[in-house]
């Protein structure tokens, strides 16, 4: 059961974190539209998506890099901490493994 939980929690904790990148690119990417390129046609919004969820993938992997060494330093600091017993290695094992097959979803099928 530990497992399942374990499971769920990562990967509901990685589509929130995505979520949230794939907002930022959004915003960041409509800032340096110019007003004529926002009434995109469905044909032009394909790319963007395309587009978005690259950027997000490595605003993504850009991040995991920190998260890594504060949650490694969190978690040899306070091992048995109530607020940090949902991070596990094999969390961030899997969140990992998570940002490397976007990557290479983002590289080698969508782009």
């Amino acid at each position: 059961m530990a497992e399942v939980y374990q499971r769920f929690s990562s990967a509901i904790f990685m589509f929130i974190v995505f979520i949230s990148f794939f907002i930022l690119a959004s915003v960041l990417v409509r800032k340096f539209l110019s007003q004529a390129d926002m009434g995109l046609a469905w044909t032009s919004r394909i790319p963007l998506f395309l587009c978005l969820f690259g950027i997000a993938t490595t605003f993504g992997l850009t991040v995991m890099v920190p998260f890594t060494i504060i949650a490694d330093g969190l978690l040899l600091n306070y091992p048995d901490n109530a607020y940090i017993t949902w991070l596990s290695r094999d969390m961030i094992y899997r969140l990992w493994t998570y940002i490397y097959i976007s990557t290479n979803i983002s590289i080698f099928i969508l782009l």
